[in-house]
């Protein structure tokens, strides 16, 4: 029993580390890299036209900002396991824009369509779901160089279901099974749908690729009562 126990608390320090991993990169690593994004901007535009690259420097700025604070929430959260205030719908739509402010000079086609009767959701949950599309989203636009994004919810009385869709280039086999040595965001993804006990198909072929994520309602849902 004692060699029991001690397994468990390792198992929880293991999965506590993993969780931190993540969280490192939805909330930092992401958002230092739409940083770069924009400030990469802001050097393309000088000198040629300096009053729009202190627009786009002064975003840039406020994205930073918001960058501290998305890291200070995400390291309280692993703590406290904070569960935020927005519904899933809005907090897709807030993620589509912040994912693709960056290309703002040619920007995305992105829609978000829901279908059912929304139902809360058990927040983290919720917060694994909204992960899950921010990293599918932003493998469309960065990877796929797509130019029409959908993201769809059903809202499912038996099946949770989130769809992302793409016109993009597609993604190489390997890629989409695997990942990329050294980055996390798939790896992350299906970390996730195994925590949330759902599952998570990616089908790319040719052009265009979908990400599509199932979780029972009864490990996405809160229960009535």
């Amino acid at each position: 029993q004692v060699m029991q126990r001690f397994e468990i608390r390792l198992d929880e320090r293991v999965a506590e580390r993993t969780r931190i991993a993540r969280e490192l990169h939805d909330s930092l690593l992401q958002g230092f890299h739409g940083l770069m994004f924009r400030l990469q901007a802001v050097r393309n535009l000088l000198p040629a036209r300096p009053d729009d690259a202190a627009a786009v420097l002064d975003e840039a700025l406020r994205r930073g900002d918001d960058t501290v604070a998305m890291a200070r929430e995400a390291v309280t959260d692993l703590r406290t396991f904070g569960t935020g205030t927005l519904d899933l719908e809005a907090a897709l739509r807030m993620m589509v824009d912040d994912v693709a402010a960056p290309y703002r000079d040619d920007p995305p086609e992105c829609r978000i369509t829901v279908e059912g009767t929304p139902h809360p959701m058990i927040p983290l949950v919720r917060d694994d779901v909204l992960q899950i599309a921010r990293e599918a989203v932003r493998n469309a636009l960065q990877h796929a160089q797509a130019k029409r994004v959908r993201v769809a919810v059903q809202w499912g009385a038996q099946r949770f279901v989130l769809r992302v869709q793409d016109d993009g280039i597609g993604l190489d086999p390997g890629f989409a099974e695997h990942g990329r040595d050294g980055h996390w965001g798939l790896h992350g993804m299906r970390e996730r749908t195994r925590d949330v006990g759902g599952s998570l198909e990616i089908r790319s072929e040719g052009t265009g690729t979908q990400v599509e994520l199932g979780i029972p309602a009864n490990r996405a849902y809160v229960r009535a009562g």
